[in-house]
């Protein structure tokens, strides 16, 4: 009898035993693939990380590259505005610095000498108020020994900073406009074109 008891008692701890390993194996399988998961969890979720930090990289290179290629842009457009200016400023210095006392003068004789007024014709220059202080008097007698067979007068025009204004006939129909302003603008329009050409090569 006590040799079954113990075969019993023994029986019982192997059995004990067995399902203790069995057990204690399932709940290795089982951490085992919750400690697989958790780490292929965290794989993947690396994985995105990066991808998004690569993709910021590339976002962050690309704007940065257009933002430098808009700086040059406006630089370049910038620039060629401010050459434009300076030769505009350029060009309305020089003609104000020609268009004044003996030049200004030679060049209105040489205006009236040049056309034919037909006869009887009134004849009116429009000067700035400082030309026309300068050169009234000995200009008038000058173009009125021109143009012997026409009256010439001599007009204050404060809108004119230099250059004149030849009007022919007292209805103002005809108008030759030498003045600085119209000069700069018609060489401008040509010139300025060009300039703006020659800059984009």
């Amino acid at each position: 009898m006590e040799v079954q008891l113990d075969t019993l008692i023994n029986k019982i701890k192997e059995d004990g035993i067995k399902q203790a390993d069995e057990r204690a194996n399932a709940l290795l399988r089982e951490s085992e693939k919750k400690a697989q998961s958790i780490v292929d969890a965290a794989k993947r979720e690396s994985e995105r990380i990066i991808q998004n930090a690569e993709s910021q990289a590339k976002l962050t290179e690309k704007r940065g590259i257009e933002a430098i290629q808009q700086a040059e842009r406006d630089l370049i457009l910038s620039l060629k505005e401010k050459i434009v200016n300076l030769f505009d400023n350029s060009l309305q210095k020089t003609l104000s610095n020609t268009l004044k006392g003996d030049a200004l003068k030679e060049v209105i004789l040489q205006a009236f000498t040049s056309w034919d007024f037909g006869k009887n014709v009134n004849v009116f220059l429009s000067l700035s108020p400082d030309d026309a202080a300068k050169l009234s008097e000995s200009l008038r007698r000058q173009i009125q020994e021109t143009i012997k067979e026409n009256s010439v007068e001599i007009k204050v025009d404060p809108t004119i900073q230099s250059g004149f204004r030849l009007t022919v006939g007292t209805d103002s129909s005809l108008t030759y406009d030498f003045s600085q302003k119209t000069i700069q603008e018609s060489l401008s329009a040509f010139l300025t074109p060009s300039l703006k050409e020659l800059l984009k090569s």
